[in-house]
């Protein structure tokens, strides 16, 4: 049986949809007139393949259609489009059992601890590690590598060295730091040049090396160089269940912006994500 999710695209969007996280992701709008036509596809999608998911991202021109058809606004970024438009993470549900949080005091947990921290983050890295790269093709072994080691599940192949350097060819930046000559922390920017706003993504640290603060400062280095690159704002899916994560991206100044229920296979199983924000101007 195959189990992996696939990316289709056609002349409204970039969609992903499969039995891995049992959703339809709307990834990308490709024409922010066409809400409706839009919203047709990854509807027909869902019932045609039985997911009991549409998760998307839209542009707030498209919100009123999306909410008139049953899609309930789960999070919220201000000038997510060019730094004008807000962006909105829409949800709908085709079982209302995947719409309930499985640990919703955890989750609430994880976000109060992590809200307090804002803005407590430190650039100092011991020098015993390599200062943080920006990767290239010829790492993509060794980064599919790293996540083959620290994730049991995910949402794309990133276990996959030809999905990595495939990427870096469709504006996927992928940042690393070494201990020696050991990959040890990795995480990638995925930008969106048209829009001007990048997905903080892809954080994995090797176990012995953690709580040394390495996702913090991958993270604060790619966000100050999609600053300096012109990019409005810098965002992320992080799982709500994990107190590491949503610390790193409160003590870099990031915001809180909504939950998003039971959306995403990562980990060995479907998890509730966090989405966090920042504007860079």
């Amino acid at each position: 049986m195959n189990n992996k999710d696939v990316i289709i695209e056609d002349q409204y969007g970039q969609y992903q949809q499969g039995p891995l996280s049992d959703r339809v992701y709307l990834m990308k709008v490709k024409d922010t007139s066409k809400a409706q036509e839009t919203l047709n596809v990854v509807d027909n999608l869902a019932r045609k393949n039985n997911r009991s998911k549409v998760f998307g991202k839209i542009t707030e021109s498209m919100k009123t259609t999306f909410e008139t058809n049953n899609y309930q606004i789960e999070a919220s970024v201000p000038g997510l489009f060019c730094g004008s438009e807000d962006g909105h993470f829409v949800g709908k549900y085709f079982d209302e059992k995947r719409r309930i949080l499985s640990d919703s005091l955890l989750i609430s947990q994880v976000k109060e601890t992590a809200i307090k921290k804002k803005n407590s983050s430190s650039e100092e890295m011991t020098t015993r590690f390599s200062p943080i790269k920006v990767l290239s093709k010829s790492d993509s072994y060794e980064i599919a590598s790293l996540y083959k080691k620290t994730f049991e599940s995910y949402p794309f192949p990133i276990f996959d060295p030809s999905f990595i350097s495939d990427n870096m060819d469709n504006d996927v930046t992928y940042y690393g730091i070494y201990d020696h000559h050991r990959l040890i922390s990795v995480s990638s920017a995925e930008k969106d040049p048209k829009n001007l706003n990048a997905e903080m993504s892809d954080f994995s640290t090797l176990p012995e090396y953690r709580k040394n603060g390495l996702a913090t400062k991958l993270l604060i280095k790619m966000t100050n160089d999609l600053r300096e690159l012109g990019y409005f704002t810098c965002f992320t899916i992080a799982r709500a269940e994990s107190f590491g994560m949503n610390i790193t991206f409160a003590k870099a100044g990031y915001s809180f912006s909504g939950t998003l229920p039971n959306n995403t296979n990562i980990g060995g199983k479907i998890e509730s994500m966090n989405v966090w924000y920042k504007n860079l101007k």
